[in-house]
């Protein structure tokens, strides 16, 4: 019984620790190359890091606003 409870403590420490680290990972700005990446259609991307930029883009004004930059110097470049 004493084991049991030991694994499952242990399962919901691991899954504590694993939400935890995704909301930190969440709060990272995410760099020009990031969002380079993530243009082309993620490609060069796994899920996890696609992911973490869509809900990054969708909280923060900053880097929002970065990414308004991005596309008005990329407009320049082109016109």
């Amino acid at each position: 019984m004493t084991f049991i409870l030991v694994v499952l403590a242990g399962v919901a420490f691991y899954a504590m620790v694993r939400a935890i680290k995704k909301i930190l990972d969440g709060r990272k700005h995410i760099t020009e190359a990031e969002f380079r990446a993530y243009l082309r259609g993620g490609r060069t991307m796994n899920d996890d890091d696609r992911s973490r930029v869509t809900r990054h883009l969708g909280i923060c004004l900053e880097c929002q606003g970065h990414v308004d930059e991005w596309i008005r110097k990329d407009n320049d470049e082109n016109a």
